[in-house]
């Protein structure tokens, strides 16, 4: 059986370890989102993968998962995507 509680603990441990750059992070918190939305926990999805756009500002699969439990939420307007982390001009 999948116990998401001891994934997100996980995965919250993991973060705060220090150990793991920003990447690595978002992918884990991004894993950890899917399995709630999966399984219809749209609210907990969401604030995972709002904590892996907030650690990768520049996870484009971060702010896609986002916006998808978002809308799921029926929240379509806060689903639209935020200004991107760098602009025209700006190193990538």
């Amino acid at each position: 059986a999948n116990d998401l509680a001891g994934i997100a603990d996980a995965t919250e441990y993991l973060a705060s370890s220090g150990y793991l750059s920003g990447d690595v992070v978002a992918s884990l918190y991004n894993s950890a989102g899917i399995k709630y939305f999966n399984a219809k926990d749209f609210a907990r999805a969401a604030g995972l993968f709002q904590k892996a756009t907030a650690v990768d500002p520049k996870n484009a699969d971060a702010f896609r998962l986002l916006g998808e439990a978002t809308n799921s939420l029926g929240k379509p307007a806060e689903a639209a995507p935020p200004k991107p982390a760098f602009g025209p001009g700006d190193d990538a």
